[in-house]
């Protein structure tokens, strides 16, 4: 499976700041929206990306990270 490499077209301007693991109903209506508060007010810069939940066999999702030697990605392990 291919996996989307984040870019600027994708986030927009502001840099981002919050990783949120899950695209619940809780996160989108009061964190995410907290989040744009604070950007609107000016006491917060960043953008939010979400990581949406694969399936796996092992376990609940895959834990996967960056080799920092060549910069690819590979599979740690399960959660």
């Amino acid at each position: 499976m291919a996996m989307d490499i984040i870019s600027r077209k994708m986030t927009g301007k502001k840099p981002i700041r919050v990783l949120q693991f899950g695209e619940g109903n809780f996160l989108r209506a009061f964190v995410d929206y907290m989040i744009d508060i604070a950007n609107e007010k000016g006491v917060f810069d960043g953008d939010v990306v979400l990581v949406k939940p694969i399936e796996s066999d092992g376990g609940a999702g895959d834990v996967w990270g960056r080799d920092h030697s060549d910069g690819s990605l590979r599979r740690q392990g399960t959660f």
